[in-house]
């Protein structure tokens, strides 16, 4: 994506709405940023079910959503809106740099163990990833994923790897205890500073 067609969604939206008669006053941070979680969720589940331009366009409603929230709203959970608005624009690259098919993964017993381990090992990346910017509710869902993924390569393909599968298992389990903890902690830190 070229800067400039970044830009562009941020500049409709502001046009619209002035020309609505509804003034940054008027808008409700809180409602932009629950708009562009919810447009990333359905974003990532059709990403999953192999649905590649639907995808696109909800990651590119929650980019508008986002870019909306930073151009209005600069100081509104700034470094949150950042970290997400990076994680929408990756997926975004990745989805539109993909063949125009997208296989989805249905079955583990179909499924070559190798394809299952490197699914797992993105899934569990993406949650370190996400854990560290405190989006932990997409940690967590991005760890039970990779959890999900490495019990049924053990499960199905119990030859495969089976020392490094039970010590991934444990890793990514230590994993969401860790999430859960810091999740409760960043929560707390929030109000404390209400």
């Amino acid at each position: 994506m070229k800067p400039f067609q970044s830009i562009i969604p941020i500049v409709l939206v502001v046009i619209s709405l002035q020309f609505h008669g509804l003034s940054q006053e008027r808008i409700d941070p809180s409602t932009l940023w629950y708009q562009g979680f919810v447009a990333c969720e359905a974003g990532q589940e059709l990403e999953k079910l192999g649905k590649r331009k639907e995808a696109i366009e909800k990651y590119n409603d929650a980019a508008s959503c986002y870019g909306t929230l930073q151009a209005l709203f600069p100081d509104f959970q700034s470094d949150i809106v950042k970290a997400k608005s990076t994680i929408i624009h990756n997926r975004l690259e990745t989805l539109i740099a993909m063949p125009k098919a997208m296989p989805a993964i249905a079955n583990p017993k179909r499924t070559d163990p190798s394809t299952l381990w490197f699914q797992g090992f993105v899934a569990f990346e993406e949650a370190a990833e996400l854990e560290t910017a405190h989006h932990y509710p997409e940690a967590l869902r991005k760890c039970e994923e990779a959890g999900a993924l490495y019990k049924g390569l053990a499960t199905q393909h119990p030859d495969f790897q089976p020392d490094i599968v039970r010590l991934k298992q444990r890793t990514i389990a230590d994993s969401r205890i860790r999430i859960i903890e810091g999740w409760k902690k960043w929560a707390w830190s929030l109000q404390e500073v209400e």
